[in-house]
């Protein structure tokens, strides 16, 4: 019996002795000893962020034919030098089983995945971003922060700031991210300028306050009764002011509106004029018809402009007949 110490192929020679003589034989390749299949492997990175890209290089030895990954998360490889992404968080284990002539053998990794990494970007919108200057109206302010691959970070607190109407002053983000805050309106006509911060992190965006909106119409009042009929048609290019008496009591509009500050427009072809961004207060509201045209109604009148859509009086006029002059 001979015992083989290294792998290899073996050619293995009898040879006879007599008395007549002496014969040889060889048999090439009479014994093949395999190299023990010994599994072994590096891995690129062994923690890290989700998505985690790690490359696997193979360095197992021995007579090997099969190499089979399993990297703990449900997915496997038979490439030789396999790269996978690790998209979930938690700890694989990675297990390259090798095996072939030289037997079997089996070699594991643990690879450990950070759901989020420290907070990179913060993003901030408004819902809606225009809001009725009545200091009642709210917007839904959204922060969301993530991570450098784009991860939601919780637990992180945002601070939340305005130039103009009020605002709740941080919140903490849930699992998605996702801080929220709400704004309320001034009474005071502007865009607030609003941000949300998170260290040396932050994010703005602009939320339109407007004003209020009057409307009214000015019309042919062909019976002068006063009163806009069916069939009466409206008069277009009468110039509409509306003149700040005094703002409302509960206005935070004193900064930028003035009392006697006036505001111009002109009726279009229905006879519709239209003023907005109205302060609340008390306003003057002042008709002048286009030549050729008189008045059936009073044309001055002392207005309350309120939150919202604000109704003006109607306001009629006769068209005036010139009749040529007769000489007798």
């Amino acid at each position: 019996m001979h015992i083989f110490t290294t792998s290899g192929s073996y050619t293995v020679t009898l040879q006879v002795n007599g008395d007549n003589g002496s014969d040889r034989y060889s048999l090439p390749g009479a014994v093949r000893v395999y190299q023990a299949a010994h599994a072994d492997f590096v891995a690129s990175s062994t923690s890290g962020i989700r998505p985690l890209s790690v490359t696997f290089q193979d360095r197992s030895t021995g007579d090997i034919s099969i190499r089979t990954w399993d990297f703990g998360d449900g997915d496997a490889s038979s490439l030789l030098n396999p790269t996978h992404i690790f998209d979930k968080a938690g700890v694989f284990t990675v297990t390259l089983t090798a095996s072939g002539l030289g037997g079997t053998s089996i070699r594991t990794s643990l690879v450990a995945v950070a759901p989020f990494g420290p907070p990179t970007t913060v993003t901030l919108t408004a819902a809606p971003t225009s809001l009725l200057a009545d200091g009642a109206s709210t917007a839904a302010l959204t922060a969301v922060v993530k991570d450098a691959n784009g991860n939601p970070v919780p637990n992180q607190t945002v601070t939340f700031a305005t130039t103009l109407g009020a605002i709740t002053n941080a919140a903490v983000t849930n699992a998605d991210g996702v801080a929220t805050a709400t704004l309320t309106s001034a009474q005071q006509v502007g865009v607030a300028q609003v941000t949300a911060s998170l260290g040396a992190l932050s994010a703005s965006t602009e939320v339109t306050f407007a004003g209020s909106v009057f409307a009214g119409v000015v019309f042919v009042d062909r019976n002068q009764n006063g009163v806009r009929d069916a069939g009466e048609p409206g008069i277009p290019n009468v110039t509409a002011e509306m003149t700040l008496v005094s703002l409302a009591a509960s206005s935070e509009q004193a900064a930028t509106a003035a009392v006697g500050a006036t505001w111009r427009t002109v009726s279009d072809a229905e006879g519709k004029y239209r003023f907005t961004e109205l302060p609340l207060g008390d306003y003057t509201l002042t008709l002048c018809f286009p030549r050729g045209y008189a008045a059936t109604t009073p044309t001055a009148y002392t207005v309350t402009v309120g939150t919202g859509q604000n109704a003006a009086p109607e306001v009629g006029a006769l068209v005036k007949v010139y009749l040529p002059a007769v000489r007798r």
